[in-house]
């Protein structure tokens, strides 16, 4: 008995019954296999350079490797990286991110189902050398000219032989780049553009392109031919061979994205969505436990309002500004704490550079940069004394201790934050305490180690002073136009003079340190300084019924997190960064409900907020009446009053703004009563079947808006009896109402 496959139909053939394969063109997996194969030639060596940024193709030997660039080998069984010994860092990740994304995409020939590092196992790096030597006599060769490679190629790689040609309509080319890197401004959906990178050729077809033209495009492609002995140079040192068989040409339609093509570009924009911030919990800023697991665990709505309240009510935890370091928590005022070392660097690049001497005791930092402390220090023990119960003499005591703290400038990059953290983790070899800070998150702790902190990178020479007192704060230098507060102190430098100005609720705990700093700089500097603090007579924005700097409270869903700051006591405690998803602002005397203007405040937490700020639970018919109190109101996102903005140091309008739809849909500010009696008020059930209803309703659960007399009207029964129901007969009987 022999079984036999029945023959695939090579053309359309009209469907008949009972006959298999008839009337649709199956798929041939082997040919298209077959195509992949001619397209991509195995094996593939991809290499990675930093200087210019950027991914090729090159020849599949030995003579193509290097100790600056990383490399990734594709065979039809597995993907190998290669990182060379002085590669960078954005050589390794980039290599590293296209491997993974080959895996996953399936685009290249390749079954391989996992990526190998060779650098990470001896047989694995042997087989990546085996499949690069061809003969043992080129072996022999390569190995010879490989450190002389290596020795040369640091600033090989270059774009001047890279060209780009669009199609013209008549038949012709015009070259629209050459000798630079390719920038996706440069796609338009009626062109198609021939991409030249030597040993790769993209022809890109543009959606709304004539299809006339893509025909003379791939004739033009192939056309091209061997490169010159220059640009050969770039993709494979040995330029003896006469062919490339090697090389890849690809045609491309607008919208399919290939993994090779999109790495020529530095820009490509990235396909997965934006995570908006609704979605983040808080990051930077340290929270207060608030159980939000086992409270929203309480299913009446009520109890867990009192509950959310109370919690939000609680003292909050001390913010002396201590810092954690092993077990130990210290703080500025310790004087069992000595300094042994203090050191700081600069992220240049890939590396830390350390820093001179600083000027008259000034740690002065750059906004676009990131910098490295090293801390070595030393705990001695309190409290010893003599067999006779008397204090003894004070001896040195205790081991040396190290610590590293990487500060993150407002206005780097995260490109930048994840390279300065990199060149960290190379530099430390003993696995010291590592300790993240943002801009204006410094702990006092920090600033007493430092003595002060300058942040420039504006160049208005307008300093603001942030902080608690004494050395504990942080100058930063303002942005243009200069904006000052009433409760800020700030330090200005003008025609060879500096001074301070006072605005009129600053705190006086940091006069002397703002007198302190003034001082210092005037010694750096050589300017002239008197010694006196003026008081602010220009432009000044002044925050409604100021009396302390606010605390802050996030909201998402049901939980709540107490946003804490470095400085309790200090002028200005938060920066406009830190207004994300809903945020209830207490300022002593005033109350703010911030919102982004994308999603409306919670009725959930209109509700706590009332019991927070006013102390009584709302009612409609006794709470409606507190809509004249002008003490809590609610605000969007780019619709802020200036008194709110002024509780911030700086506030930057561009990003914020709202269009001119969104600003007549939200008030300026709306009183915290008015919105929650527009939202509890009750409702017909024709008008909640209509959906008639404005924006932050609970549409999951609208029998609540009903009145008793029409809630027994449309379910025959009260409401303690419907809630006494079983969850499924609840949602039934919704159903049956319209009301689900």
């Amino acid at each position: 008995m022999s079984l036999s496959v029945p023959s695939t139909p090579q053309k359309y053939q009209e469907p008949i019954i009972g006959e298999e394969h008839c009337g649709v063109k199956l798929r041939d997996s082997a040919e298209e296999e077959r195509r992949r194969r001619e397209q991509f030639p195995l094996p593939m060596l991809i290499r990675a350079s930093a200087n210019p940024p950027f991914v090729r193709l090159v020849l599949p030997s030995c003579c193509s490797i290097n100790d600056h660039c990383s490399y990734l080998l594709i065979t039809q069984k597995r993907l190998i990286i290669y990182n060379g010994n002085e590669a960078a860092i954005i050589c390794r990740s980039k290599i590293a991110q296209m491997a993974y994304e080959i895996v996953a995409s399936k685009e290249l020939p390749t079954n391989a189902i996992r990526v190998e590092i060779a650098n990470d196992d001896q047989k694995t790096e042997c087989h990546f050398w085996r499949l690069l030597k061809r003969d043992e006599e080129e072996s022999k060769m390569e190995k010879e000219n490989l450190l002389i490679v290596s020795e040369c190629c640091e600033g090989m790689e270059t774009s001047e032989e890279d060209k780009i040609f669009e199609v013209m309509a008549n038949g012709t080319t015009k070259i629209l780049s050459e000798g630079k890197a390719p920038e996706i401004a440069m796609f338009d959906r009626a062109k198609v553009l021939v991409f030249y990178f030597i040993s790769e050729i993209y022809v890109w077809v543009g959606s709304e392109a004539n299809k006339s033209l893509i025909e003379n495009a791939m004739n033009f492609a192939r056309s091209l031919g061997l490169p010159n002995v220059r640009a050969k140079r770039i993709v494979c040192q040995n330029d003896h061979s006469s062919t490339m068989e090697w090389t890849i040409l690809r045609r491309i339609s607008e919208g399919i994205v290939d993994t090779l093509f999109k790495y020529k570009f530095s820009n490509w924009p990235n396909n997965s969505k934006r995570r908006k911030s609704l979605s983040q919990r808080p990051k930077s800023v340290s929270s207060v436990p608030c159980e939000a697991k086992s409270i929203a665990k309480i299913t009446n709505e009520k109890a867990l309002i009192r509950e959310t309240a109370a919690k939000m009510s609680e003292k909050s935890p001390n913010g002396s500004g201590e810092l954690r370091l092993e077990d130990n928590i210290l703080r500025p005022d310790e004087k069992n704490v000595f300094t042994e070392a203090l050191r700081i660097y600069e992220s240049v690049g890939e590396q830390l550079k350390e820093k001179g001497q600083r000027r008259k005791g000034l740690v002065e930092f750059e906004a676009d940069k990131c910098y490295v402390i090293e801390w070595e220090y030393r705990i001695e023990r309190t409290g010893i004394r003599k067999l006779d119960g008397s204090a003894a003499a004070r001896r040195e005591c205790g081991r040396r201790r190290k610590c590293f703290f990487y500060w993150l400038g407002p206005r780097s990059t995260p490109a930048e934050q994840s390279r300065c953290a990199l060149a960290l983790r190379e530099k430390d070899t003993e696995l010291c305490e590592h300790i993240r800070v943002e801009a204006g998150k410094e702990a006092p702790m920090l600033l007493h180690i430092l003595d002060g902190l300058i942040v420039w990178g504006t160049g208005s020479n307008v300093l603001c002073v942030i902080g608690s007192s004494g050395n504990c704060y942080v100058a930063q230098e303002m942005r243009f136009p200069v904006k000052f507060r009433s409760q800020g102190i700030y330090v200005r430098i003008c025609d060879g003079s500096i001074e301070c100005l006072r605005g009129e609720q600053c705190p006086d705990a940091l006069l002397e340190g703002s007198k302190s700093l003034a001082k210092k700089i005037a010694e750096a500097e050589g300017l002239k300084w008197t010694g006196e603090v003026a008081h602010l007579r220009e432009d000044i924005a002044k925050p409604r019924e100021w009396t302390k700097a606010p605390k802050m409270f996030r909201f998402r869903d049901n939980e709540f997190w107490e946003m804490n700051t470095a400085h309790p006591q200090a002028n200005f405690t938060f920066t406009q960064k830190d207004l994300r998803d809903c945020v209830v602002v207490d300022q002593g005397k005033h109350l703010w409900l911030w919102a982004d203007n994308e999603q409306p405040i919670a009725t959930f937490v209109l509700k706590v907020a009332f019991l927070y700020w006013y102390g009584e639970e709302f009612a409609f018919e006794k709470s409606v009446g507190k809509a004249s109190d002008g003490s809590a109101h609610l605000i969007n996102g780019g619709t802020e009053p200036d008194e709110f903005k002024a509780l911030f140091a700086e506030w930057e309008e561009e990003g914020n703004e709202v269009r001119e739809g969104e600003q007549k849909k939200h008030s300026a500010e709306e009183k915290l009563s008015e919105v929650i009696a527009e939202r509890t008020k009750h409702r017909s059930a024709d008008e909640l079947r209509r959906r008639e209803l404005p924006a932050g309703f609970d549409t999951k659960n609208l029998e609540q808006y009903l009145s008793e007399a029409e809630f027994v009207r449309v379910f025959g029964i009260s409401r303690e009896q419907f809630d006494t129901l079983p969850r499924w007969r609840q949602l039934s009987m919704k159903k049956e109402a319209g009301l689900f």
